[in-house]
């Protein structure tokens, strides 16, 4: 699934840069060979396929790991980060995020793209890493000191989390 909404956007994107080579204002007619793509691009779109979870993870999961996987190309680059949970000998994969980007108008050598890739996988992951961390680092602020620092609502809650969960959380 991922694939067929990655290459709609990939396509969508690379249409644009043609646009303003041909030079065509808002209010202007397509060529037809963009006017043919645009068609059957519009009629290909996967829109009834697409379904996107609302959670990333199950409750009470035993295995937690974050994949990415990148990719360049003279048309353009791009990073995608999954999660990959196991909970009861299940497992579940599930998208986290994805980003591409189009080549330049210039013609960029491939090495070049492919440290572009590089770069913006590491940009993605840190910014899902920074994210998960932020999530936790909140909660485990709460949870971690003495009970008795807040006031009842917290406090129980932060009791009920501490008898149950070993203070390394």
């Amino acid at each position: 699934m991922f694939t067929r909404i990655s290459e709609s956007s990939a396509f969508a994107k690379r249409l644009i840069p043609q646009l303003w080579t041909c030079g065509i204002g808002w209010d202007e007619q397509l060529p037809q060979d963009i006017h043919n793509a645009w068609t059957i691009f519009k009629f290909d779109l996967p829109v009834s396929e697409i379904s996107v979870p609302r959670y990333l993870f199950q409750p009470s999961v035993t295995n937690c790991t974050l994949h990415g996987f990148s990719d360049a190309s003279e048309k353009g680059y791009s990073a995608v980060i999954y999660s990959r949970t196991e909970k009861d000998g299940i497992v579940h994969v599930r998208l986290v995020c994805a980003e591409a980007k189009v080549s330049s108008l210039k013609t960029i050598p491939i090495p070049r793209l492919e440290l572009c890739e590089a770069v913006l996988f590491s940009d993605l992951f840190a910014f899902v890493k920074y994210s998960f961390d932020q999530d936790s680092s909140t909660a485990l602020d709460w949870i971690r000191p003495p009970p008795y620092r807040w006031q009842t609502f917290e406090s129980n809650r932060v009791s009920h989390i501490q008898e149950r969960l070993s203070p390394d959380v």
